[in-house]
This record gives structure tokens, sequence and C-alpha cells, in this order.
């Protein structure tokens, strides 16, 4: 994965790395998934159980998969990192991304 350690120190390309086991490329490292939930950790344990664990108040939002300039730990899938809302307009970071997912056909 493209994290701290791997001295890289910006964004890599898709594909760069391995996929895991389920044929997923860059679900570590790379760049930040900004997530529906904002941060609060105080809500957080108490609203798992919900039917919609979305938290919609606050000034941050929840960031996962970490990024190139990470420590290992932050690129962990239970972490859950914030930063600012990044649907703001005014705000900017390079290491917001987005993880697409698509269908791909199957060989035949």
């Amino acid at each position: 994965m493209n994290f701290g350690e791997s001295k890289i120190g910006k964004p890599t390309p898709v594909d760069k790395y391995a996929a895991n086991p389920w044929g997923l490329h860059d679900m570590h490292g790379n760049l930040y998934q900004p997530c529906e939930d904002h941060y609060d950790k105080d809500i957080f344990p108490e609203h798992l159980d919900r039917d919609d664990p979305v938290n919609r108040k606050g000034d941050f939002r929840v960031m996962r998969g970490g990024a190139f300039g990470d420590i290992q730990r932050r690129c962990e899938a239970a972490y859950r990192g914030r930063d600012a809302n990044p649907t703001t307009p005014t705000v900017a970071r390079s290491y917001f991304g987005l993880r697409v997912v698509c269908d791909v056909p199957e060989k035949r």
C-alpha cells in the first residue's frame, strides 16, 4: 500500500499494488475516502446498532482508508479518522479521494 513508510509522498495510480483476496485494489493507503458519517467520538459506539448508523451532525467527516503520508495504523479498515467536511467548497486536501467500484464482466 502507499503510505508514509513507502516514501512515495504522493498518490499513486490505481492498480499499482496487487488486489486483495476479493479482487479490490487500493483499499488501504493512497487517499482517504470521505464517508457520509459525521465524526463524533462520543456518539460512535452508541449508534452502531441502529438501522441507519449515519450521524448527520458535526463539523468533521469520518475518513477511511488512510493516505499516502499516513502511519500504517491509520490505513487499517477499522480506523475512523476525521477531517474538515470535504463537501465544503473551501476545503481542498491532496489526500482526499474516492474509491470507485464497478462491476467487471466475467472473462469467458
